[in-house]
């Protein structure tokens, strides 16, 4: 049966449905309704933490990379530390990394140097990454320590050399510093 003139059909004007329940005008509860429109994710480069880019921005871009992939594998080290392993690593360098001497951690006394190198055929060498804040407060201790270690046989080998490469040495020239250490020197005296 066809609607006569002015009888609702549910297809009339807004101001036909005011009156017929709680909705008084349509457009004013569908808007309401709609969540607000959320924002786009950001790209691929800015999804970094804002960790990731103060880290980039000190070591630059590729050790940053290195920091991560190894944080990923779940070494535990400093930044600095972790820059020696890459660095180590990428040049087949042979070491074992935090390695308990003495009864390490558990043991007081114990010490856990950072770095046994056993590239030489007959000796160890011992790296430690030293950080500039705390290991300047505990120069003497540390200096006890090299002496402790410059004396010690791992698995009978006697250890050739220790030597601490700086955590800014390891930040503005790692690979002469690096280079120095696998040689048995030190950049700072």
């Amino acid at each position: 049966m066809p609607a006569k003139i002015g009888q609702f059909t549910g297809l009339g004007k807004v101001s036909d449905l005011q009156g017929l329940g709680k909705i008084e005008d349509p457009r004013q509860h569908r808007a309401e309704e709609l969540e607000p429109m959320e924002e786009l994710p950001p790209l691929a480069e800015d999804i970094r933490s804002e960790e990731e880019r103060e880290l980039e921005g000190r070591i630059g871009r590729e050790w940053a990379k290195v920091v991560q992939r190894l944080r990923d594998q779940d070494v535990v080290g400093s930044v600095p530390e972790l820059m020696v392993y890459g660095w180590l690593e990428r040049r087949g360098v042979p070491f074992e990394f935090q390695s308990s001497m003495f009864g390490g951690r558990q043991v007081r006394g114990g010490l856990v140097p950072d770095f046994v190198l056993n590239h030489l055929t007959e000796a160890l060498a011992i790296l430690r990454v030293q950080g500039e804040y705390w290991h300047e407060r505990v120069e003497g201790e540390d200096r006890a320590a090299k002496v402790r270690l410059l004396g010690a046989y791992i698995n009978g080998q006697p250890v050739a050399y220790v030597v601490d490469v700086w955590e800014n040495d390891v930040y503005s020239r790692i690979d002469a510093a690096m280079e120095a250490a696998l040689a048995g020197r030190e950049l700072r005296q």
